[in-house]
Formats: C-alpha cells, structure tokens, sequence
C-alpha cells in the first residue's frame, strides 16, 4: 500500500466498526442496517460517492436526506464490512416509497471466496 503509515494512522484512531444507524437483521455473519440520509447525511455522502466509482450513470450523491440506505455487511471479530447497500425514498407517498429502489451496490469481491 502506497499510504500504508496513513492508513495505519486511520485504523488507530477511527473507532467506528459498524455502519452508522441500527441494526435491523442479523442471521449468522450477514447484518443489515437502516441508515437515515437525514441524520447521517455525511455517512450516506460517502456511501453514494463509492457507489459512483463503479456506476457511471450515478448523478445523485449530495441530495440524501430524502432516502433510507439499508447496508448489507458481513461481521467478524474485527468489525462489520460493507458487502452492499440500496437506497429507497423514504418521504415518498407509501404507494411509491415500497415498490421504488434509487441506488444499488454489490461489492461483488465479497462474495468471490475460495472454499
């Protein structure tokens, strides 16, 4: 790694080990967390800012206070680690806001295991 004493620096200081939000479902090593736009505005910047590293055709990444992030992570000793997430609006009228995903990312390197 080219930053390795940064990122040495960043993992003694951060102390974060799991999504912002709660937990909504847990079975086995896989959570999912409910992460509001509104209350976590910064948080879900950053999730749509890496989402837009691997779709081009993303153009919403600053306006997130209307959506609810759900984030798939898979949990270990050392933390939860983000395997995915989807965005849906959540002050949308109830017709739309069930049926209407914004955003979708698979860290697809996560599921590719050996064994």
């Amino acid at each position: 790694m080219r930053l390795e004493k940064s990122y040495r620096y960043h993992m003694s200081e951060c102390t974060w080990r799991q999504p912002v939000g709660k937990e909504i479902y847990r079975k086995g090593t896989l959570s999912v967390y409910e992460v509001d736009g509104k209350d976590h505005k910064i948080y879900c910047q950053n999730l749509c800012l890496l989402a837009k590293l691997f779709l081009d055709h993303k153009t919403l990444y600053f306006d997130v206070e209307p959506f609810l992030f759900y984030i798939l992570c898979e949990v270990d000793k050392q933390g939860a680690h983000i395997v995915g997430y989807f965005s849906k609006g959540a002050r949308a009228p109830p017709a739309l806001s069930s049926t209407s995903l914004s955003d979708v990312l698979n860290a697809t390197a996560r599921c590719r295991r050996s064994g």
